[in-house]
C-alpha cells in the first residue's frame, strides 16, 4: 500500500517524430540554399527537387519511416553538393588555364628577348666571361592550381598570380608565391564561412512556417543575410535566431505533448473503470476521476511527470480514506501498462507512505454528484466480489 505518487513519463516516439520533422525542415532549407548556388553558377541540373527525390512534400509515418525519408533526402543533397563543387572546380580550372596562357606567353616573349640580348652581348664581346643564369623555378603550375582552388574568383588575386609568374627574380617569386598561397587560403576560408552562413540562414528560414510568432525571427534572418553578403560574421545573429526558433518550437511541442499525455491519461484511467469528473481544477492539465462514490484520484500532468493522489468527495473518514488509497495502489500497475500501450514510457519516481496526509476534499459539480450513488454501489459490489 502506498500514498501519493509521482510518475515520470516520456513520449519517446513523439520526441523522435518531432526531431525528424525538424531535421526535414532543415534539409529543405539546405535544398533551397543549394538551388540558389546552382542558379548563380549555371548548373541548374544539380538542383535537388525534394518531392522528386522522396515522393513527399512532408515526411509521413512513424519516426523510423521519417528518419529513412530524411536520410534519403540528405544523401541526395550531399551528392548534388559534391557534384556542383566538382563542376565549379573544373570550370575554374579552365578559366585559370586561359588566363595562364596569356601570362606564360608574355613571359616567353620576355625570356626570348633576354636570350637574344645575351647572345648579342656574347657576339660583341666574345672574350667576356659567360654569364651563369640562375636556375629558374617554374611557378606556373603551382600558381594555376592555387587560382583554380579559389571558391570565389578574384581579380586582385589573379593580378598577384600574374606577378609571381612574370617576375624574373627567383627570391622575389618565392616570396610572392608564399603570399599568394596565404591570401588564397584566407579568401577560401571567408568564402566557405559565408556560404555556410547562407546555408544556415536558409535552413532556419525553413522553420518559420511552424512558428506561432515568426516575424521577429524573420527580421533577424534578414539582417543576417545582408551582413553575410557583405562578408561580415553573423554568428551572433544566427545564434539569436536559432535560439528563438528552438524556444518557439519547443513550446509548441511541449503543449502538444501535454495535450497528448492528458488524452492518454484520460483514456488509461477510463479503461481501468474511472470516470472523469467535471470539477473546478487549477489548470487544464489537472484531472479528477471518480474511483467510488466517496473517493477519486487527482492527476496533475506536468512536463515529464504526472502527480497522482487520492481525493475525497465527502466528509473525512479515516477507514474509507485508507480503503481508497489501497484500491488506488492496486490499480497503478494497470495504469502504467495502459499508458505504455499509448506510446508513453513510464515509471514511478516517487511514492509517499499512506496516511501521512488526508486526501484533498474536492467539490463536485451538480451533474457529477447526481451519479455518485450509482457509482458507489458499483464500487461496493466490486469490493464484495474481490473478497
Amino acid at each position: 500500500m502506498s500514498g501519493p505518487k509521482v510518475i515520470d513519463y516520456r513520449a519517446l516516439e513523439r520526441e523522435r517524430v518531432e526531431a525528424a520533422r525538424r531535421r526535414w525542415r532543415s534539409l529543405c532549407g539546405w535544398a533551397s540554399a543549394l538551388e540558389r548556388r546552382c542558379a548563380s553558377t549555371g548548373h541548374l541540373d544539380c538542383v535537388v527537387d525534394v518531392v522528386a527525390v522522396t515522393g513527399l512534400a512532408e515526411p509521413t509515418g512513424g519516426s523510423e519511416a521519417m528518419k529513412t525519408q530524411c536520410d534519403k533526402l540528405e544523401q541526395a543533397l550531399a551528392r548534388a553538393a559534391g557534384e556542383l563543387e566538382r563542376r565549379q572546380l573544373a570550370q575554374r580550372t579552365q578559366q585559370v588555364m586561359a588566363t595562364m596562357r596569356d601570362i606564360l606567353a608574355d613571359v616567353q616573349r620576355r625570356e626570348r628577348a633576354a636570350t637574344e640580348a645575351a647572345a648579342a652581348r656574347r657576339a660583341a664581346h666574345p672574350t667576356a666571361p659567360v654569364e651563369q643564369a640562375t636556375p629558374r623555378v617554374d611557378y606556373a603550375d603551382k600558381v594555376a592550381a592555387k587560382l583554380a582552388s579559389l571558391k570565389v574568383p578574384s581579380a586582385e588575386l589573379e593580378r598577384a598570380a600574374r606577378e609571381v609568374v612574370a617576375t624574373g627574380d627567383q627570391a622575389r617569386a618565392r616570396l610572392l608565391y608564399a603570399d599568394l598561397a596565404d591570401r588564397v587560403e584566407e579568401a577560401n576560408r571567408c568564402a566557405e564561412r559565408t556560404e555556410a552562413q547562407r546555408t544556415e540562414i536558409a535552413e532556419l528560414r525553413a522553420h518559420l512556417s511552424d512558428l506561432p510568432d515568426p516575424d521577429p525571427v524573420s527580421v533577424l534572418l534578414d539582417q543576417a543575410a545582408v551582413s553575410a553578403d557583405r562578408g561580415e560574421d553573423v554568428h551572433t545573429l544566427l545564434a539569436q535566431a536559432r535560439s528563438a526558433i528552438t524556444y518557439q518550437l519547443d513550446s509548441v511541442a511541449a503543449q502538444a505533448n501535454r495535450d497528448f499525455v492528458r488524452h492518454a491519461v484520460v483514456e488509461s484511467l477510463t479503461e481501468l473503470g474511472y470516470d472523469v469528473l467535471d470539477v473546478a481544477v487549477q489548470t487544464p492539465q489537472t484531472l479528477v476521476v471518480r474511483q467510488s462514490g466517496t473517493h477519486g484520484v487527482r492527476a496533475d500532468i506536468g512536463d515529464g511527470e504526472i502527480g497522482l493522489r487520492a481525493v475525497r468527495f465527502g466528509p473525512a473518514d479515516a477507514v474509507a480514506d485508507r480503503d481508497a488509497e489501497e484500491e488506488f495502489c492496486r490499480r497503478v500497475p494497470g495504469f502504467l501498462s495502459a499508458m505504455s500501450r499509448r506510446g508513453l514510457s513510464t515509471g514511478i519516481r516517487e511514492q509517499k507512505l499512506p496516511g501521512l496526509s488526508a486526501p484533498e476534499a474536492i467539490s463536485l459539480r451538480k451533474k457529477a454528484t447526481q451519479s455518485s450513488s450509482r457509482l458507489d454501489q458499483q464500487h461496493t459490489t466490486h469490493k464484495r466480489g474481490a473478497r
